[in-house]
């Protein structure tokens, strides 16, 4: 099985924003939930096997629903439903959406991707990493471009409409083991986001840095 998991992290490299993360056998997961207010619903967890039939019911018992705000998302522990889950949502015409306090990582950005739009608020947290199968301990930025392995992903990108250079650039910026928090160049020239705003007025201009939110 993929795993893009993006656990807690532990340190940080200053200036370059890649950080050290926990091993996944050192946590609990705590799946997503999505409690819905009005025609938002409020994502927190990790994404995974439960997702999909999550989203199914969310969307069919929803039918009003417009955007999805990521609150915080840290990764995925099973890429394949993760992307089934995405799919739903890209195909429902659904914004996706990160709060200035919010953050994303690995299987969450995955997610946010499937977004019609993709907006976020300046301070949100982005982060990337490789993907490790379960089965296989080579690094998947090790991986020859026409691995089976990478078909999945590149699938998923070409269903939305992503570019996959994005895709291979979080192969190589961060091991599966670190994580990598994207700077606002790099969101806007690989099209992660439609838009970046800033947050409401009376948002506290106080912000955690993205590695130990």
């Amino acid at each position: 099985m993929r795993a893009r998991s993006g656990r807690k992290v532990i340190g940080l490299l200053t200036g370059t924003f890649i950080a050290f993360a926990l091993p996944a056998a050192a946590q609990d997961i705590q799946f997503a939930t999505f409690p819905v207010e009005g025609d938002r619903a409020y994502a927190n967890g990790e994404l995974g096997e439960p997702t999909p039939a999550i989203i199914e019911k969310l969307l069919k018992d929803n039918p009003g629903l417009k955007k999805i705000v990521m609150t915080n998302v840290p990764g995925s522990d099973d890429d394949e439903a993760n992307i089934k889950a995405s799919i739903m949502v890209h195909e429902h015409g659904l914004t996706t959406y990160v709060p200035a306090s919010g953050m994303i990582a690995s299987g969450g950005v995955d997610f946010f991707l499937a977004g019609r739009e993709r907006i976020i608020e300046e301070g949100a947290c982005i982060g990337v990493h490789a993907w490790q199968d379960d089965d296989d301990p080579t690094p998947s930025s090790e991986l020859p471009r026409d691995h089976p392995g990478h078909k999945v992903f590149l699938d998923y990108f070409k269903k939305i409409g992503m570019d996959e250079e994005f895709y291979w650039y979080t192969l190589r910026v961060a091991k599966f083991d670190d994580m990598y928090w994207l700077s606002t160049e790099e969101l806007l020239k690989y099209g992660v986001v439609t838009k970046i705003i800033a947050p409401p007025e009376g948002t506290s201009s106080f912000q955690l840095i993205c590695d130990h939110r």
